[in-house]
């Protein structure tokens, strides 16, 4: 069990990793789709000017051809008029711009085209670990049978210390032994069809015991028609001393949080209307069911007479 647990937790982690690692490349191809928008619209904007320089560059030698005269009939250039050397005792005219003062063009290297992040390699998906990945990010309960004290010990021991895994036994006598290295590891037991024991002739209530030393219980009929008479098992287990609310979260919020359901097992809002009305404490042998709820639709109400 332990070269398995390994194993999987292997291949958990690697999909942990590649899972962050898509993550990130998702952001960085973002980043990157952006700026290549950028840069071809640059690239674009260049590609313009230089067109329409080189089109103004052909018009003006197509011009110059055209209007190009024989040296008769040019006349001879005017003399540009005389300018006198500036007093150098004279402060220089503010109005007037210097040869240092024109502003010089800023030319703007281009930009380097940016490169497209790589996608990381997908990992091969492997059927019979694909749930180990639930497990080790504690979306699932290991639920582990365990029906001897020393097998408790191993599974606490496996479980809960070495791999930190959440952890459901199912277990009944041995749990009871057990309870309170159950309740210290937060271990939670799945109990039943057999409730009630005998131990040295003393009559044993294996939840109740489970129960009262702190730890979340469930119950289980380990048949499918068996179901249909569960209630009636746990109702003698409250008739003998185990507590009715822990019996009523052991076969509703208790197997629902086991399970990760979080849609049954309490009424609250946002939750399956289903919903079973009695006429009195649940485990109590004359209570009887007055109407039935499904998906908020009634759908079973009792004649009252």
């Amino acid at each position: 069990m332990r070269r398995m647990l390994r194993s999987g937790k292997a291949y958990s982690d690697a999909w942990v990793k590649y899972d962050a690692d898509f993550a990130a490349y998702e952001i960085k191809l973002k980043e990157y789709e952006a700026a290549k928008k950028l840069y071809d619209a640059s690239k674009a904007a260049e590609a313009k000017i230089a067109e329409a320089k080189a089109a103004e560059a052909k018009l003006a030698e197509a011009k110059k051809q055209t209007d190009g005269k024989t040296a008769t009939d040019v006349k001879p250039e005017a003399k540009p008029p005389e300018t006198k050397p500036a007093d150098p005792t004279k402060p220089a005219d503010p109005t007037k711009p210097t040869e240092a003062s024109k502003p010089v063009e800023a030319t703007k290297p281009a930009a380097d085209e940016p490169k497209k992040p790589e996608e990381p390699k997908k990992l091969p998906v492997v059927d019979a670990f694909e749930s180990y990945r639930s497990l080790f990010s504690k979306k699932l309960t290991a639920m582990v049978e365990a029906s001897e004290v020393k097998a408790i010990e191993l599974v606490v021991k496996l479980f809960r210390t070495e791999f930190d895994l959440n952890t459901a036994i199912v277990s009944g006598r041995a749990a009871a032994s057990q309870a309170e290295l159950l309740a210290k590891h937060n271990v939670l037991v799945i109990t039943g069809p057999i409730l009630i024991g005998e131990e040295q002739g003393q009559t044993v209530n294996y939840p109740g015991d489970i129960a009262a030393a702190g730890v979340p219980i469930a119950f289980q009929s380990q048949t499918t028609t068996g179901t249909s008479k569960l209630p009636d098992v746990v109702s003698y287990a409250v008739h003998l001393g185990l507590g009715r609310d822990d019996a009523l979260r052991g076969m509703s919020q208790g197997p629902a949080s086991f399970m990760k359901l979080t849609t049954v097992g309490s009424i609250e809002i946002g939750k399956d209307a289903d919903l079973v009305v009695l006429s009195g404490p649940p485990f109590e042998l004359s209570s009887e069911v007055l109407a039935v709820m499904i998906d908020g639709n009634w759908v079973y109400e009792k004649e009252i007479k």
